[in-house]
């Protein structure tokens, strides 16, 4: 197995189910950097009653900025299909990074998904 096929696999695993879809994690991060407010993101999927598991986005503020979730939400609406919107946005400090320099999703939904 070549270096090349771990790391497209890596980033193909979807960060959630919504319904019967698949949404992948790189599409609505990017979307998310797209807006002016938006540091740093990270998607993953959260357990959710209605879609299986909701779009879940972590993300950092620019310094001095400010963006509401409902404006991140529309910013990710306008790019991709609706469905692959965040249906919650967290706010956080700092986003978690393993030494070398991948984003730490495991950090992020492990505590999304503790006693479902």
């Amino acid at each position: 197995m070549l270096a090349v096929d771990l790391v497209r696999r890596g980033a193909a695993r979807p960060a959630g189910r919504t319904a019967v879809h698949f949404v992948y994690p790189r599409a609505v991060g990017d979307a998310l950097a797209s807006h002016p407010a938006v540091g740093q993101s990270a998607v993953v999927g959260a357990t959710d009653a209605t879609w299986v598991e909701a779009v879940t986005a972590f993300v950092t503020l620019r310094p001095g900025a400010a963006a509401p979730e409902a404006a991140l939400r529309d910013h990710v609406r306008a790019r991709l299909a609706g469905y692959k919107a965040p249906k919650r946005v967290h706010f956080v400090e700092t986003i978690p990074y393993s030494p070398v320099g991948k984003i730490l999703r495991r950090d992020l939904r492990d505590p999304l998904w503790e006693g479902k």
